[in-house]
């Protein structure tokens, strides 16, 4: 293959692209100004409600796809990212919460998890307070460690997910075992690392 080039062919494969594209250009704007002029679509007409199957609580007739509402709640469970769930409760508005459950009905939802706070107890208001400062957010970042990782331990290592026991006193029994189990474990580990490390 020929690589040679030259300043006159050079100028005039430049020539040649520096004219069409214009062209080029030209013809993709036609095709998005045919886009723009063409008619919009009419909405789709309102379908009926639709069918979802459902349980009997007494003599209430319960869909079986319940929608949650921790987010509209602003429950985010977003850990150390504080500024979630203030974010989630001004996005929820009252008309988007109705737009959400408009949504929910249209689709044959009839259910929805939902606590009321009208009000808030002058207790939590003031632990919401208390947790806007610096202080209180490095102690919260630590969570993950010190309470997320010992249930999520205990849930995997254990299986400990669901009480088989009844009773409060038997409960707490079981999850005292599980606790002292879990700390001898982080004991056991904690002695081997350090005699590991004299021995090095």
């Amino acid at each position: 293959m020929n690589t040679k080039s030259n300043r006159r062919s050079f100028l005039k494969k430049s020539a040649a692209a520096t004219l069409s594209a214009p062209l080029i250009m030209s013809l993709e704007e036609y095709a998005l100004a045919g886009q723009g002029s063409a008619t919009a679509p009419a909405p789709a007409a309102t379908s009926a409600k639709a069918a979802l199957p459902t349980g009997a609580i007494g003599k209430i007739q319960v869909s079986r796809l319940i929608c949650g509402g921790n987010l509209i709640n602003g429950d985010a469970h977003s850990r150390d990212l504080i500024y979630v769930s203030p974010l989630l409760k001004h996005y929820f508005t009252d008309e988007k919460i109705m737009e959400t459950w408009s949504l929910c009905e249209q689709h044959g939802i009839n259910t929805m998890l939902l606590h009321t706070r009208a009000l808030e107890a002058p207790e939590v208001e003031a632990f919401v307070q208390k947790m806007q400062t610096e202080e209180a957010k490095g102690i919260y970042r630590q969570r993950g460690e010190n309470a997320e990782f010992p249930n999520a331990w205990i849930k995997a290592k254990l299986g400990l997910r669901q009480f088989p026991v009844r009773t409060l006193a038997k409960a707490r029994l079981e999850v005292l075992w599980a606790c002292l189990t879990y700390n001898i474990q982080q004991w056991i580990g904690a002695c081997w690392r350090e005699s590991v490390g004299s021995a090095a």
